[in-house]
């Protein structure tokens, strides 16, 4: 009777009992490149996710957010199902960037999203093994300071300067609250002073002040990292048409008049007549 019952046990539990094995080579794959600049919206980039075993297969919904299967995700970016087939998902990457990294991609996908068709059963966890075929590459873009358009500061020696100015344009960064009224170090008696911020981050400056002597040269400006957003100086590049042109107007000396030289009367009395010498000789 003991066999009997024994017997029952060890058939029905072979019945209900499955065995799991899932296959050592099996592997996750990602490929794509996830590319762009920090504080700039990067659009939807493709990253697709792919097993190498077809006994195996994904079992996942469209529009699901699979962001933390992503350890290494930049700030500011989230991971969607755009798509699935069997072997593959499709991710799209979108958001925008808050941080700089140049990365391979890890994918850990979690238990219950990759399935064995011959046990309907999860294989459980499965990591991707990084390679160059996905990537991240979030790059900052360099900052740039340049003359917006012609600028010539035109003056006299020793005369009051009238108003001038000087257009900078910045690209890739913009303008701290310190930089309204910022006033350059002097050159030859002239002072800039930033005097606007306009649109598109064009900062406005204003050149006054006595010039001290004759100056064709080049202006030159350095913008300080305190006034801007990239936390470093920018030297504005020189530009041919950005430049001084201080002349020097020299006083005209007043013409004089010739000076007249009038002779001096001769007394008459004086005159001593000429007498031919006579010599005798015919």
């Amino acid at each position: 009777m003991k066999k009997y019952v024994l017997l029952i046990f060890i058939m029905s539990f072979l019945l209900t009992f499955r065995i799991i094995h899932a296959s050592p080579l099996i592997m996750v794959e990602a490929e794509g490149i996830v590319d762009g600049y920090v504080g700039e919206s990067i659009g939807s980039k493709p990253v697709v996710l792919s097993l190498n075993d077809p006994d195996y297969y994904f079992e996942i919904e469209d529009y699901e957010d699979i962001s933390d299967w992503f350890e290494d995700i930049p700030e500011g970016l989230e991971a969607y199902v755009s798509g699935h087939q069997d072997q593959e998902i499709y991710v799209s990457f979108e958001g925008t960037p808050e941080e700089e990294k140049d990365e391979f991609i890890k994918v850990r996908v979690p238990d219950g999203y990759i399935i064995d068709s011959n046990s309907d059963d999860s294989i459980g966890d499965l990591e991707n093994t990084p390679s160059e075929k996905a990537v991240y590459l979030i790059e900052i873009r360099e900052p740039l300071a340049y003359y917006d358009r012609e600028s010539i500061i035109s003056g006299i020696v020793g005369q009051e300067l009238e108003e001038q100015f000087v257009w900078i344009k910045l690209e890739n960064t913009t303008c701290e609250a310190s930089m309204m009224g910022r006033e350059f170090e002097p050159y030859n008696g002239l002072t800039g002073k930033v005097v606007e911020i306009l649109p598109d981050n064009i900062v406005k400056v204003s050149y006054s002040g006595i010039p001290l002597e004759e100056d064709d040269s080049l202006i030159h400006t350095l913008l300080k990292d305190e006034d801007l957003k990239c936390d470093r100086d920018l030297k504005v590049p020189d530009r041919e048409d950005v430049r001084y042109a201080i002349i020097e107007v020299k006083k005209e000396e007043p013409v004089k008049e010739p000076e007249v030289v009038i002779p001096e009367p001769v007394d008459e009395e004086e005159i001593i007549p000429f007498v031919i010498p006579y010599t005798g000789i015919e």
